[in-house]
């Protein structure tokens, strides 16, 4: 250290002589100064001792894509990817709340977020319907159940939503410069010092920004029914319906309905509208403001959903049952082990049942009367 002030100074002194000498005092000055940094550099070199910086942390989530999820057991990793499927009954399966994600269980390719029913109440909205049709990040350890990658969240904070996942780039390092010799630093010195004093005598001139005027366009919406009318599998006899709005306008205008039973969940520009009583009706509406001003349409939504009865089905498989059936309406469950209600208009019913570790059986099923009993089994 002793040694490096010394040369330092040697050199402060040096440049500062140079830059008032003559040329061939200059180049004299020159040479003392390369016989002195020779002499520096061996004794340096002799008792040099390199530094070694540790550094250490603690372990970081790795980030991994949803059906790479599987590769990853046993490792704290970042998930991404969209909810497909949700599930939570609270006398069913001990009251767990489940997010598929990507595909929904038991497909071998998915991937799924458990919750268990004492670390429910930290979620302010119902997890499985806040999350789902949402591309959604989850953070902790991967485990493995029955084969398929699990993870389990007890608190919020390990669950972000995201509209996209950007790919980290890497920026790019910069080299750093080469070492000078104390020759090439008088002469950069002497050069800067003259560049400087050219450039002290020569006016600058001032930057004038202009402002910039603002250009908008007037906002637009239409509203258009996505889902519906449908009805709800919650037992209530509700008919609901989900509407779009498509809007337009610069600055992005912000949007507002006068109903959402979404909760907001659903996304900003669309609205969950339930009715509950056979004949029931409602106008929606919806307002786009910006800088620029406003817009408004609206919408009016009967309740036209057919009656519906509920079919106790027996899964008994040890396993999520998928079960497809077509007939007088259209319906996709996912069920899991136990005993669960569904509702359906009345009817004969063609069906596909998929479960027992990736079996199917299809035919056609009698749905006639509430109370009804389904039972499936493994053969």
């Amino acid at each position: 250290m002793k040694r490096a002030i010394i040369f330092l100074t040697v050199l402060i002194f040096m440049v500062s002589f140079a830059i008032g000498c003559k040329s061939s005092e200059v180049e004299e000055l020159k040479e003392q100064v390369a016989e002195l940094s020779e002499k520096l550099a061996e004794e340096e070199s002799v008792d040099q001792v390199e530094e070694v910086e540790v550094v250490g942390g603690e372990e970081e989530a790795i980030l991994v894509l949803w059906n790479e999820a599987k590769f990853h057991i046993g490792e704290m990793a970042t998930v991404y990817g969209p909810v497909v499927a949700t599930f939570y009954d609270e006398a069913v399966d001990e009251g767990i709340t489940f997010l598929n994600i990507g595909k929904d269980y038991p497909d071998p390719e998915g991937f799924s977020v458990w919750i268990d029913k004492y670390n429910r109440p930290n979620f302010f909205k119902a997890p499985e319907r806040y999350y789902y049709e949402k591309n959604i990040s989850v953070t902790g350890v991967i485990v493995e159940i029955e084969g398929l990658p699990h993870m389990e969240i007890t608190d919020p904070d390990q669950i972000s939503i995201n509209e996209e996942v950007e790919e980290a780039v890497e920026e790019p390092v910069e080299e750093e410069p080469e070492e000078q010799s104390v020759e090439e630093v008088v002469e950069e010195t002497v050069a800067e010092s003259t560049i400087e004093e050219e450039t002290q005598e020569q006016p600058v001139e001032e930057v004038v920004e202009e402002p910039v005027e603002e250009i908008g366009v007037a906002p637009t919406i239409r509203l258009e029914i996505i889902e519906g009318p449908a009805f709800s599998q919650l037992g209530d006899n509700t008919c609901y319906y989900r509407v779009k709005a498509h809007v337009t306008g610069d600055p992005s205008p912000a949007i507002s309905f006068n109903k959402d039973d979404s909760l907001g969940s659903l996304g900003a520009n669309i609205s969950q509208v339930n009715l509950h009583s056979k004949g029931e009706s409602f106008t929606l509406e919806a307002t786009a403001v910006n800088s620029q001003g406003s817009a408004s349409d609206s919408i009016t939504l009967s309740h036209t959903c057919q009656d519906h009865i509920p079919i106790l089905v027996k899964n008994d498989t040890g396993g999520t049952l998928s079960l497809s059936i077509s007939g007088p309406a259209t319906y996709n469950f996912s069920i899991p082990p136990g005993h669960q209600n569904i509702y359906v208009v009345p009817g004969t019913y063609n069906y596909t049942g998929k479960g027992c570790g990736g079996g199917v059986m299809s035919g056609t099923h009698d749905l006639l009367k509430a109370g009804d009993e389904w039972d499936w089994w493994c053969q």
